[in-house]
């Protein structure tokens, strides 16, 4: 079943307004497997709304309007749809009943404009609207239905879910039965992790397809099973969501489809942890983000918003020869701030920032969007210094993403990088928890170097080399271009930190005549990657 929406509103088109309604429909409709084919978005006119439903009706059995229903003269949904249907309009006395009710309890007069809300033309099935003034308008002619309905997403959102989706499912019985399985995986590049679960996504039943939704440091893997019998769905999809994250191991963090800060908050639940944050450059945003997340109140504590100088000093216990020495943009001052208001708030955990966020400010060495992130748990304090780019309200999404993933990444520490393919298990352990028990036919280990093994916090770009080059020596096929991009993001005193062993030799009968004239476009390239390849240590 194909469904179209169109949206009314001259301040959608302006931009005053965001179209989040649309979005938010359009996955009701997934869940039901029914397709949204189009989205069309109009000014309060009256031929502009009339030639819009038309014209959809042309294509689709099902329209979804949204907007132009409040109490102003803008508003001229109600007038037009009477003239497309050719009726007229009369005052619903339910209608009119549950506005008064409404507005007795707020303790508010209504007015003309707020009493016209009740009238609804008369060709039209009136669903009511518990939760606002205007109805909602059910039209069915000609096995076309047009639903209309305010354009508040409120209003809106209940509406749908709970009159006109369990409507049309009894009007339309043309739906399948559409289940999601989702998963957060850190550890990963998009294209690395497409190339471990090759083998896994080749072997999905047909109705069943897996699909990458990437953010920075982090993937959502979503898979989506369809089908008409519910039960079969449901059971295929269990069966491969649990072979996916067996696969990938300790790279899931998250089995459900939540935020970073929900995902937090589901691992601080688990293990009966509380959390503070303290926040310069976010401004609280970081706060904000966790305070969305239902229940979190078992877990978070609270915050510190220590935007000026001395705020950090006093509040969080920084020492003034500390800013003065490194800039208050600096890992020994989020440090700091990290400890003081873990010991200020009482808490397991903290996170702290402190950044550029834009568009002044820029010190040299430091230009904006430049942030300083620690997080803490316990004693144990991680600090790191990222960079974005030079919007400010885009910068301080991107700092509040990463300082979330950071404190992830400090209570879910990998016990082990696990890479399987064909038939063989490619695991990469520190050497202080390697044994030789763990060589055998079936497993194959990489043993990494305590320095190493420090700087797979960055995101994870050495773990990458690592994993890229072993499986190599494996006989897989690894396209030059994924290590020239894993090159391209590394810094070169990470380069020059893995100090052991040449592979040199195991580079050069790699490589073919067809790789080695790619590479040799990019000189610079192929100098850094020998050198790291010459420095990695194998058994």
């Amino acid at each position: 079943m194909n469904v179209e929406i169109i949206a009314v509103g001259d301040e959608l088109l302006i931009g005053q307004v965001t179209d989040t309604n649309s979005g938010w429909i359009a996955r009701q409709l997934n869940l039901m497997g029914w397709e949204l084919t189009e989205v069309t978005v109009v000014r309060d006119r009256k031929d502009e709304i009339k030639k819009a439903v038309l014209d959809a009706f042309t294509r689709v059995p099902v329209v979804l309007m949204t907007g132009g229903l409040g109490p102003t003269k803008d508003d001229i949904t109600k007038k037009t749809l009477c003239e497309l249907y050719g009726c007229s309009l009369h005052r619903d006395e339910k209608v009119q009943e549950m506005n008064e009710e409404r507005f007795a309890r707020k303790g508010f007069t209504m007015n003309e404009l707020t009493r016209d809300q009740a009238l609804v033309p008369d060709a039209c099935t009136v669903i009511y609207n518990p939760v606002g003034t205007a109805p909602v308008m059910w039209f069915d002619r000609d096995d076309k239905v047009l639903v209309s309905m305010p354009g508040v997403p409120s209003e809106m959102q209940y509406a749908v879910s709970h009159e006109v989706l369990p409507r049309l499912r009894s009007r339309f019985n043309d739906h399948s039965s559409v289940r999601h399985a989702t998963c957060l995986v850190k550890g990963y590049t998009e294209s690395g992790l497409a190339i471990v679960l090759a083998d896994f996504e080749n072997e999905l039943p047909p109705y069943i397809h897996l699909a990458y939704l990437p953010k920075p440091g982090v993937i959502r893997l979503r898979l989506t099973a369809t089908g008409l019998d519910d039960a079969e769905v449901s059971s295929g999809l269990e069966i491969q969501f649990e072979k996916l994250t067996a696969l990938l191991g300790s790279h899931v963090f998250c089995r459900e489809d939540v935020s970073l800060a929900g995902a937090l908050g589901n691992i601080l639940r688990e293990r009966n942890l509380t959390i503070a944050t303290a926040e310069s450059c976010t401004g609280g945003n970081i706060a904000h983000e966790l305070t969305l997340v239902p229940g979190c109140s078992a877990y978070y504590r609270g915050s510190i918003v220590s935007y000026a100088n001395d705020v950090k000093t006093s509040l969080l216990g920084v020492s003034s020869e500390t800013i003065e020495q490194n800039g208050v943009v600096s890992l020994p001052v989020v440090e700091e701030m990290v400890r003081g208001v873990r010991h200020a708030l009482h808490t397991d955990c903290a996170i702290a920032t402190s950044g550029i966020a834009g568009p002044d400010g820029a010190t040299p060495g430091k230009p904006v969007g430049t942030v300083a992130v620690a997080v803490a748990c316990g004693e144990n304090v991680v600090s790191k210094m990222v960079m974005a780019g030079t919007q400010r309200e885009r910068n301080i999404e991107r700092f509040t993403h990463s300082a979330l993933l950071q404190m992830i990444d400090l209570l879910t520490p990998f016990p082990g990088l696990v890479v399987v393919c064909s038939d063989r298990t490619i695991r990469f352990i520190p050497e202080e928890n390697s044994n030789e028990g763990s060589l055998n036919d079936e497993m194959c280990s990489l043993f990494v170097p305590a320095a190493c093994q420090r700087l797979m916090n960055d995101e994870h770009a050495l773990t990458w080399l690592l994993k890229a080059t072993h499986l190599y020596h494996r006989h897989l096929y690894f396209s030059c271009f994924y290590y020239m991009s894993v090159i391209e993001r590394m810094p070169e005193e990470m380069i020059q930190s893995t100090c052991h062993h040449g592979l040199i030799e195991l580079f050069e009968t790699w490589i073919d005549g067809s790789l080695v004239s790619g590479l040799l476009q990019r000189c610079d390239i192929v100098f850094s990657m020998i050198r790291l390849l010459s420095n990695m240590v194998m058994f």
